[in-house]
Formats: structure tokens, C-alpha cells, sequence
């Protein structure tokens, strides 16, 4: 695994470590590069999409860490994330809110599970990654959360 993706993986880790106002503002623009500088070819950067992928999913989001991240995983940390942002920015606990986070997490970790096995891959994370990363028409390796956005809206779609 390359120094890269490591610390694009660090990186990203501290953006979802949400407490204040400026936290959320530093995860609302944070920005991770998996590219090292000798990834050149297609394959080359497949590789580091899946291999970040991996990653994220090993670190972040598999909980139990027995190597498998369930649908329930994945809604578990996003909805976790979705509502330390609304504590923090005012929007509160109540049940609208609560409901609408559960919501959003729930057709998200639905959604990512592309092939319906109740788990998330490496595979299914490395297509909502290369789609962040396609955002900005660069497609350079430098994942923004504002991509991150774009690609969870592409994939909550119906």
C-alpha cells in the first residue's frame, strides 16, 4: 500500500472527527490525494481507487472489524456523521431531524450496496470514488468532499 493512500486515508479519517463549527468547515472542504506521483497509467490509478477504498472501508467503516462491511455498518457511520453535523450546526435533535438523517443514511448505504448482498465492497466504494474524483472534471487523484457530495447524490438517485 503506498505512502499515499495512507495518508489520504488519515486525512479523510480526521475530516468525519466532527466536535465544533470549524470542524464541519474543515470537512465541508477537505480534500484527500490518493495519487502518487508515479501513478500514470489507467491501471495504475484503479489501483489506488480500490486500494483507498479498501482502506476506508478496513479503518472507517467496518466496525466490528471482522473484514466485512454490512449495509447496517455503513448506514450505522453515515447516519452517525449525518447527525453530529446537524447537532453541531443547529439543526437539533428533534424527531424531523432525526428521521430525515435516517433517512439519508439508510438510501445511501441502500444505494452503495450496488449488487444487493447486504455488504459494501471495495469494488462498490472504488465506483462512488472514481465518481468523486470525475467531479471536478480533473480526474487527478484529489477526491474534495464537494465531490463526495455530487457522488452521493448520483447515487441516491433513483
Amino acid at each position: 500500500m503506498s505512502l499515499e493512500i495512507d495518508k489520504a486515508v488519515a486525512q479523510k479519517a480526521v475530516s468525519y472527527n466532527l466536535k465544533n463549527v470549524n470542524d464541519v468547515e474543515r470537512a465541508l472542504n477537505s480534500k484527500v490525494s490518493i495519487f502518487s506521483p508515479d501513478t500514470k497509467t489507467p491501471q495504475q490509478q484503479k489501483q489506488a481507487y480500490m486500494q483507498y477504498s479498501q482502506r476506508m472501508l478496513d479503518t472507517y467503516y467496518d466496525k466490528d472489524s471482522d473484514g466485512v462491511v454490512t449495509k447496517g455498518e455503513f448506514e450505522a457511520v453515515e447516519l452517525d456523521g449525518i447527525k453530529k453535523m446537524s447537532e453541531i450546526l443547529g439543526f437539533g435533535d428533534d424527531a424531523e431531524v432525526d428521521a430525515q438523517a435516517r433517512q439519508m443514511a439508510n438510501l445511501f448505504a441502500q444505494k452503495m450496496d450496488i449488487n444487493s448482498d447486504n455488504q459494501i465492497s471495495y469494488k462498490e466504494l472504488t465506483l462512488f470514488n472514481e465518481i468523486a474524483d470525475m467531479a471536478d472534471g480533473a480526474q487527478d487523484g484529489v477526491i474534495t468532499a464537494a465531490g463526495e457530495t455530487y457522488s452521493s447524490e448520483l447515487f441516491m438517485k433513483d
